[in-house]
């Protein structure tokens, strides 16, 4: 294996990135937080999908609650 190919972090496929993580290590690579935003952007959506459904079953318990009472 080359050394070109060989990159210490995974999330980058290009040598480029060694020379530049050495250079500014206050700063994260854009890859990673381009991830991020796409991990934060999902969970997002997850959770508004997730509301009417609740929603939904909630009203439905609700109506057999009072189907089962008698009123």
């Amino acid at each position: 294996m080359s050394a070109r190919t060989k990159c210490a972090r995974p999330w980058r496929r290009s040598a480029k990135c060694c020379a530049k993580w050495k250079s500014s290590k206050s700063e994260l690579p854009r890859s990673l937080w381009e991830r991020a935003c796409s991990r934060k952007r999902s969970h997002i959506q997850h959770r508004c999908r997730l509301t009417p459904r609740l929603r939904e079953q909630a009203r439905s318990h609700i109506f057999e609650l009072h189907f089962n009472s008698g009123i």
